[in-house]
């Protein structure tokens, strides 16, 4: 299949999880970065500052559904989506989703419009998680257990290549998602790089593209943690990679995902 165009063949995970599928994610992958869908959703915003560049994405009430789908599909688990992480992955989701599919207030001191924020401090350190799971290549103290060679690919914030050897420190989301995308199989690396790539472009002129994704969000990641301001385009984009993910780590070349 030519990577480039096209949709993916339609792959369920098991029987009873026609809810939720893999070209469900591909879909709403595509569809956040203002590609069509084969049945098309009522709008609902377009973000234009994610990381703070000026790069537009699109949500819609097809994204909101599938992400509440998650809440009831019946999810297999493997080694890295164990029933702790789906149970986690399920309340970044049921966070998400709450104030535009159930309503109501989460509790007598918290806004209903706190909802993306409390999801987005759930899924971060559930994505860090995720990582670490899927590549064993640093311990629970945050050192690196294993050499990443130069020519892995792993950069750093200037751009450049960079190693990390044992027993450095691997305490950046950047550095570990990174390390995450360079354990996908071939056909998720592509899918997920020219996810970042579409993410990349401005929207105006002939500005500049803004920064890798991960890099942006291991930005938005420090600002929470040092109590700055709350990016609402961060939830919708780690629910999104959540899923991906969960597809990714029970893939085959065969998957074939075309973003």
């Amino acid at each position: 299949m030519n990577k480039h165009h096209g949709y993916s063949k339609l792959i369920l995970l098991g029987v009873g999880m026609e809810e939720f599928s893999a070209e469900a994610v591909y879909e709403d992958m595509r569809a956040f970065v203002g590609a069509k869908r084969a049945i098309s959703a009522k709008f609902i915003r377009e973000e234009t500052n994610f990381g703070g560049a000026r790069v537009s994405y699109s949500l819609d009430e097809t994204h909101i559904q599938n992400f509440a789908k998650v809440l009831t599909a019946e999810l297999r688990t493997n080694e890295i989506y164990s029933e702790d992480v789906i149970y986690r992955w399920r309340l970044v989701n049921a966070l998400l989703v709450q104030r535009r599919i159930f309503g109501g207030s989460l509790g007598p001191h918290i806004a209903i419009e706190n909802g993306e924020a409390l999801s987005t401090l759930a899924a971060f350190p559930l994505l860090e998680f995720i990582a670490q799971k899927w590549t064993n290549a640093w311990d629970d103290n945050g050192k690196a257990i294993i050499d990443i060679p130069e020519e892995a690919g792993l950069l750093g914030r200037d751009g450049k290549a960079k190693t990390i050897k044992p027993p450095m420190a691997v305490s950046s989301f950047y550095d570990k998602m990174q390390i995450l995308a360079l354990n996908l199989d071939e056909d998720h690396k592509f899918a997920l790089g020219r996810f970042d790539h579409l993410l990349r472009r401005p929207d105006i002129g002939n500005g500049q593209p803004a920064p890798p994704l991960f890099q942006r969000l291991g930005h938005r990641r420090n600002a929470w943690a040092h109590g700055q301001s709350f990016n609402d385009g961060e939830p919708y984009i780690l629910s999104l990679l959540l899923g991906f993910f969960y597809i990714a780590s029970f893939a085959m070349a065969r998957t074939n995902p075309t973003l």
